[in-house]
């Protein structure tokens, strides 16, 4: 018999029992939408050991860099030049995957449809790599409104009935509103104004909660800022995160770059300071360094900021994890 996890990925349903225990709603007044069938996947060989090196509390979670999916509509045809190539994930320095996933991806005319995401995950397989789950919400819609939270509490139960079994799923990220333009991280717009903070932090605890309780055995990562209102909170919501998910709550900003007269900003010492109090460290860099504002063009100049980081915690270095993003793919040096 195939193991659990893959029949969840092929979408195998268990023979069911003599006492079947009805699923619980996820959301009274929201409805979860059915699963689609999932394309046909191929059996892969089991993770190598060194990916669940027992270094810390949890096995499942990233280490290392890792390539980091574009979040545009253009990666979505299954042969797209945009997609994360088989021969950059091969490439020995890059540890894994991070998939991007916007919402109108993935649920249309309200049925769940994975199939991106599984030609992601099966090319991970096929290549033997860990991959993070990263949804994107930035499209301004209000957090806490009652449709919102409704649609993320279903979305992080479906993706964890679909991957969360995975033993090469090591995380997900943490989302569920933010402004438009951005991407996953906490990055309150300023038009919703201080009286709206409380709303704010109800919510993305809501969705810290749904991504616990759907992934509870690899890393849940919030990426945060401390711009405008969001710095008034954002400790409170590591302090959850981390009594939420303990052993396994990460916290990351997505703004590294080269610039060693700003080492030492807010948004970096952030993630320092929630490094002490136990969370897990990464980073994701605020572009590649084919960017004028990554300061360097040489994307180690880069990493070598996040460990320089890492190192006031201190933090192990290969426990550390950063997103890179594709074209630096093939300069990275361990």
């Amino acid at each position: 018999m195939l193991p659990r996890w893959l029949r969840i990925l092929l979408g195998i349903k268990d023979a069911p029992t003599s006492s079947p225990s009805p699923s619980p709603s996820l959301d009274a007044s929201s409805p979860s939408p059915s699963l689609s069938p999932s394309p046909s996947l191929s059996p892969s060989p089991s993770p190598s050991p060194e990916l669940d090196a027992p270094t810390s509390a949890i096995k499942r979670r990233p280490r290392g860099f890792f390539a980091l999916q574009p979040g545009s509509d253009d990666v979505l045809p299954k042969n797209s030049s945009r997609r994360v190539s088989e021969s950059s994930l091969r490439l020995a320095a890059v540890a894994g995957l991070t998939i991007r996933i916007r919402p109108y991806w993935v649920l249309k005319n309200n049925t769940w449809d994975w199939s991106f995401v599984d030609e992601c995950v099966a090319l991970c397989h096929k290549v033997n790599k860990p991959y993070k789950l990263l949804p994107m919400s930035g499209d301004g819609t209000l957090p806490w409104s009652s449709p919102n939270l409704a649609y993320w509490r279903d979305f992080y139960a479906a993706l964890g009935k679909r991957y969360a079994a995975d033993p090469l799923c090591v995380g997900v990220h943490v989302s569920g509103g933010t402004r438009a333009g951005t991407s996953e991280e906490l990055h309150p717009d300023p038009k919703w104004g201080p009286e709206n903070n409380k709303n704010i932090v109800a919510a993305y605890k809501t969705f810290i909660t749904a991504a616990a309780t759907a992934f509870p055995n690899c890393s849940i990562w919030l990426a945060g800022s401390v711009q405008g209102q969001a710095k008034n909170y954002i400790e409170e919501l590591i302090t959850f995160g981390l009594q939420k998910a303990p052993g396994r709550f990460g916290y990351k900003n997505n703004a590294l770059k080269y610039s060693p007269s700003t080492l030492n900003s807010p948004h970096n010492l952030i993630v320092v300071k929630a490094a002490k109090q136990g969370a897990l460290m990464g980073f994701e860099m605020v572009g590649s360094s084919l960017e004028d504002r990554f300061g360097s063009t040489d994307v180690m100049d880069g990493v070598r900021q996040g460990y320089a980081l890492a190192s006031q915690v201190p933090y192990p270095k290969n426990d550390l994890y950063i997103d890179i993003y594709p074209p630096d793919l093939g300069e990275l040096r361990k």
